[in-house]
């Protein structure tokens, strides 16, 4: 690791991991929501109101604020058969335009999130709850995944040097 990218490198894990553990927050009132939802259907005929919204905000609190910090600890299905094959040469190529080809993916997901999330006024149906700050969020769990990506991408590029 390089001296001037240590405490980048420090900041981008720490902010991904509490970024993660808010998003495992998330998982907690989901699933107190939707059990108390499906009891009152099932035992007394009535639904909670607007459970169903609150799940959809909450689910992408979790799935885009747990997205670096599962990218970090490796935690994204991975097919690697055919990797474990190839020359460790032509793997760290393979990795590096895998996460390139993902940081692209990231960046538009990052601006679409920011440019819809100032742009939205609309709010959900029930509930009246702004979905602007949710494309916010978005964009902040792309941003972090990006980061973590760009330090993948590094230490590839770093690797790949190495092995000439």
């Amino acid at each position: 690791m390089e001296p001037a990218q240590a405490p980048l490198e420090r900041i981008v894990r720490r902010l991904s991991a509490a970024a993660g553990g808010a998003g495992m927050l998330c998982l907690l009132p989901l699933m107190l929501l939707t059990g108390a939802d499906v009891a009152g259907r099932t035992l007394f005929g009535r639904p909670l109101p607007g459970v169903f919204e609150i799940s959809e905000f909450l689910l992408a609190a979790c799935v885009f604020l747990g997205a670096a910090h599962t990218q970090q600890v490796k935690g994204h299905v991975a097919v690697g058969f055919l990797l474990r094959r190839l020359p460790p040469r032509v793997r760290e190529g393979v990795h590096l335009l895998n996460t390139a080809a993902m940081l692209a993916v990231t960046a538009v997901l990052v601006l679409e999130g920011v440019r819809q999330g100032f742009a939205e006024e609309a709010v959900s149906d029930q509930l009246r709850i702004p979905v602007g700050p949710f494309r916010l969020l978005v964009a902040a769990g792309g941003l972090l995944l990006a980061g973590v990506l760009g330090l993948e991408a590094l230490a590839a590029v770093r690797r790949l040097r190495r092995r000439r």
